[in-house]
């Protein structure tokens, strides 16, 4: 059904549990997405979602296939726990906004988080 909906632009899904997200790949209007407390077994279909600007991960620390991201031609700005930061920071070929971290770090953590704002 949501693959259904050609012209959904943001989609906020909310304690999910889900084997993919291959349904999105009808949704070529598709610009934000926000998942919050879910688990996605294969998250790769986000990186093949043509429009999809923003990514905002809050709660999720299993999401499979999540370093697929790194092929998305599209993605700007992903807000995500600094494991899910540390994963992606170098799987795309420029710069992505990693400006917001969600959970807590390690002052370690925050020194390498800090250095990639910053280069």
């Amino acid at each position: 059904m949501l693959g259904q909906l050609v012209n959904l632009r943001t989609l906020e899904l909310e304690e999910v549990s889900l084997s993919n997200l291959e349904f999105l790949r009808n949704c070529p209007n598709l610009q934000r997405v926000k998942l919050k407390d879910s688990s996605i077994q294969d998250a790769s279909a986000l990186a093949m979602l043509e429009s999809l600007h923003s990514l905002e991960l809050s709660g999720c620390p299993n999401l499979g296939k999540l370093e697929e991201l790194g092929k998305s031609a599209s993605l700007r700005k992903i807000t995500a726990s600094f494991a899910q930061f540390a994963l992606l920071k170098d799987r795309f070929d420029r710069k992505i906004d990693f400006s917001t971290i969600t959970g807590s770090m390690t002052d370690e953590e925050d020194e390498i988080w800090y250095a990639y704002l910053k280069s």
